[in-house]
C-alpha cells in the first residue's frame, strides 16, 4: 500500500478508470487541450497515468537574467524550453490516491518532472462508512460524494495549469541551474541515490547521465535523474523518477548544500 500524505480529502470508494478519463477529458476541454496534448498514457497492473502538456504555457529556463551572487556561475549551454503540463494518476483497485499534480515537460529532450504538491484523494474501501459525527453513511450516499470529489478534477487541472504556479516553478529550475556539484560526482550521486531510495542500476544511469550532460550543477543533476526515468523498465518506477526529480525544486537551502558538498 502506497504510503499517502496527511490532511487530504478521503473518499471511501476507489475511482473506476473510466470515469476519471471522462471527466478528465472535459477537464482537457475546458482548458483549451485535447489528445495531441497528451505526451504519455498508460495503465499500468498499479495505476492509471495521464500525462498532459500545454504548449499554450511555455518558458525558458535560462539563468543569464539572474543575478548570480557565486561569481555568474551556470553551465547552461543554450536555453532549455518548457512547457506547463499535468499528470493524472488512478489506482480503480484502492491502491493509492486519485491525484493531480502539476508537472513540467522540456522539450529538448522530453524529460518531465513531476511536482507532488497537488490534490490527492485516498480509498480506503469500506473504512470510511461512518462520518466524524459516528453517522452511518448509505452506499448510494457514499457514490454521490464520491463523484462529487471526481468533479473535482476539473478544478484541480486547471490549478496545475495556472501560470503563475508555473512561472514561480520556472523561476525555481533556473536556480538550480545557478547551483555548482562542488563536491566529488560520485559521492554526490551516492548521496543522492540514499537520500531518494535509487536503486543500484538507477544509480549508475544518474552518474552516466550527468556526465554526458556536461552540467555539474543541480539543474544537471535532476535532469540526470528525469533522464534516467525514461529509460526504467517499468512504468510506475519512471513516474516515480519523474517525481524525485521535482523534488529538487524545493529542498531546503541546507540540505542542497549539503547535497552538493558531499566530498
Amino acid at each position: 500500500m502506497e504510503k499517502e500524505p496527511k490532511g487530504y480529502l478521503v473518499s471511501s470508494l476507489p475511482y473506476d478508470n473510466w470515469d476519471v478519463l471522462r471527466v478528465a477529458a472535459r477537464a482537457l476541454e475546458e482548458s483549451g487541450l485535447g489528445p495531441e496534448n497528451v505526451v504519455s498514457c498508460e495503465v499500468t497492473e498499479r495505476r492509471l497515468y495521464l500525462k498532459v502538456v500545454s504548449p499554450k504555457l511555455e518558458a525558458t529556463v535560462d539563468p543569464s537574467n539572474l543575478t548570480r551572487p557565486h561569481g555568474g556561475f551556470h553551465m547552461l549551454k543554450e536555453p532549455q524550453v518548457v512547457q506547463a503540463g499535468f499528470v493524472l494518476s488512478n489506482s480503480e483497485t484502492g491502491l493509492g490516491s486519485l491525484s493531480v499534480q502539476q508537472t513540467v515537460y522540456k522539450l529538448q529532450c522530453t524529460n518531465l518532472w513531476t511536482i507532488e504538491e497537488g490534490y490527492r484523494q485516498r480509498h480506503l474501501g469500506k473504512a470510511l462508512e461512518a462520518g466524524d459525527d459516528g453517522a452511518l453513511y448509505r452506499s448510494d450516499t457514499r457514490q454521490a460524494d464520491a463523484k462529487a470529489r471526481l468533479l473535482k478534477i476539473r478544478d484541480h487541472v486547471a490549478n496545475a495549469l495556472d501560470e503563475t504556479r508555473f512561472r514561480a516553478l520556472v523561476g525555481r529550475m533556473q536556480e538550480t541551474a545557478e547551483v555548482r556539484l562542488e563536491g566529488s560526482v560520485e559521492k554526490i550521486v551516492e548521496v543522492t541515490a540514499r537520500k531518494f531510495g535509487l536503486a543500484q542500476g538507477e544509480k549508475e544511469d544518474v552518474l552516466r547521465n550527468l556526465i554526458e550532460g556536461a552540467d555539474l550543477s543541480l539543474w544537471g543533476l535532476t535532469n540526470a535523474i528525469t533522464a534516467t526515468a525514461q529509460a526504467s523498465p517499468t512504468y510506475d518506477r519512471g513516474s516515480e523518477l519523474e517525481a524525485i526529480g521535482g523534488r529538487f525544486f524545493a529542498l531546503p537551502a541546507a540540505e542542497v548544500r549539503e547535497l552538493v558538498r558531499a566530498s
